[in-house]
């Protein structure tokens, strides 16, 4: 039998973030402009933020770091 290290790791359920969703988005069903925007800070695993996006999801951003971790080549203007 192999022997596996032991270290932790995280779990998710596809099928139960799609049920969040879901609920989030009947809950603030009737209100104008109401947008679900999943903080990248709290969980930058792309696979996870790419299924919130294909869920209509948007996302929070606080620094040019979380769009460079991503690849994303955002220009920023000034004034």
């Amino acid at each position: 039998m192999q022997v596996v290290e032991k270290r932790p790791f995280y779990l998710y359920n596809k099928a139960q973030i799609t049920r969040n969703v879901e609920a989030y988005k009947e809950a603030l069903e009737g209100l104008d402009n109401s947008v679900i925007g999943y903080a990248i800070k709290a969980n930058n695993n792309f696979l996870i933020l790419n299924h919130l996006r294909s869920l209509g999801c948007g996302a929070v951003l606080v620094s040019g770091n979380e769009l460079s971790e991503f690849g994303l080549n955002v220009k920023v203007k000034h004034e």
